[in-house]
C-alpha cells in the first residue's frame, strides 16, 4: 500500500475516491473526466451537482476501512 504524498500528476483518473491535498486541506474527492475538476463527495451545488475541491497538488489513496470482529 502506498503511505506517502504523490503528485498529482500521478492520481488515478478513473473515477476512484482519493485523499486529495489542497492547501491548507485534506479531502476526498474524485477525478471528473467530463469537466477535469476534481468534485469532493460532500458538498453540492443549488443545482445538486459535486462541487470542485479547487487544485489538488498532491494525493494518495483512501485508508482501508477498519475491521471489527463479530
Amino acid at each position: 500500500m502506498m503511505n506517502d504524498w504523490q503528485p498529482i500528476s500521478t492520481a488515478p483518473l478513473t473515477g476512484e475516491r482519493i485523499l486529495v491535498y489542497v492547501s491548507p486541506d485534506v479531502k476526498t474527492a474524485w477525478y471528473c473526466n467530463e469537466t477535469g475538476l476534481w468534485p469532493h463527495d460532500y458538498s453540492h451545488s443549488e443545482e445538486g451537482e459535486p462541487c470542485n475541491v479547487g487544485f489538488p497538488t498532491h494525493w494518495m489513496p483512501l485508508p482501508e476501512r477498519p475491521h471489527f470482529d463479530t
